[in-house]
């Protein structure tokens, strides 16, 4: 199962620059709910917020900021999964 991933997106919309966060699957979800987020703020519908990011492409930018927690530990796990197989096969001398 995919987890969420933090999200960071900057806003430049009508002169005023803003910043927001947010977990999500992917880019464009992220950017969704951070233009619902921007539209419940300035009491707008987010169609509106959405309809001036697709005309003002270059007023915004979303980033993946980080992985997500549970990624992160999964990639570990199978960094050190190599060494772990060969720890059950080793027979005591004794």
């Amino acid at each position: 199962m995919a987890s969420k991933e933090l999200y960071r997106g900057d806003f430049n919309i009508s002169g005023g620059e803003e910043q927001e966060f947010a977990f999500a699957y992917s880019e464009g979800q992220a950017k969704v709910e951070m233009a619902r987020r921007i539209a419940a703020q300035r009491g707008v519908y987010p169609v509106v917020i959405l309809g001036y990011l697709r005309h003002h492409p270059h007023s915004y930018k979303v980033k993946l900021e980080r992985k997500s927690l549970c990624q992160k530990s999964l990639e570990s796990m199978t960094a050190i999964q190599p060494s772990l197989n060969g720890m059950g096969t080793q027979q005591s001398s004794a």
